[in-house]
């Protein structure tokens, strides 16, 4: 029901760099608390989910809190043209963990496409630690092997836990590297 106490410190980093101009995508942003905090941060924000619902009940939140930003209903593997090239970050939480695992590298393809040359990725990925899913497990190592060849990782390392049951998260930050092949996903 709320974006989660690290995404505050990542939106703080982000402004003492002194780039609140940003353009953030935020895919698989369900009902959108993250996006919501981005925006409320005054980054101009694109929330993208595949499920109406979502959306919908996203949009209400956002009235609800007099914030506007932008939603795409589409499939991040089906984006529209406009998307391509269009931001300066995407920020995630669990998105990637939800998806199967042979879809990974279309994942990366995707978030890779929508960025501007130079563009960050900021993510929290879930280490399950356990077979199976959804969620689906990432490890370390699973970002080296997904992320590296079209991203420089900046930063991966384990998210203080906001509540005391959860450290199996991962804080990512990325930047696409200049030789990155941003081509259509699909």
């Amino acid at each position: 029901g709320r974006a989660p106490p690290c995404l505050a410190a990542r939106i703080e980093l982000v402004r003492a760099e002194g780039r609140a101009d940003l353009r953030v995508f935020v895919p698989g942003a369900g009902r959108g608390h993250d996006a919501r905090a981005w925006a409320a941060a005054g980054f101009d924000v694109t929330a993208l989910d595949i499920a109406p619902t979502a959306i919908a009940e996203g949009r209400a939140l956002d009235a609800q809190a007099g914030i506007a930003m932008r939603w795409v209903q589409a499939d991040l593997f089906d984006l529209p043209p406009a998307e391509r090239g269009a931001y300066d970050l995407v920020w995630e939480q669990t998105c990637f963990c939800a998806l199967d695992p042979a879809r990974r590298d279309d994942y990366v393809r995707a978030v890779a496409a929508v960025l501007r040359p130079g563009g960050r990725y900021f993510g929290v990925l879930w280490d399950t630690g356990r077979e199976g899913g959804p969620p689906y497990r990432v490890t370390p190592a699973d970002v080296g092997t997904h992320f590296g060849g079209a991203f420089e990782i900046e930063a991966l390392e384990p998210v203080p836990a906001w509540t005391t049951a959860r450290w199996d998260e991962l804080a990512v930050a990325l930047r696409l590297r200049a030789t990155a092949r941003r081509s259509d996903p699909r």
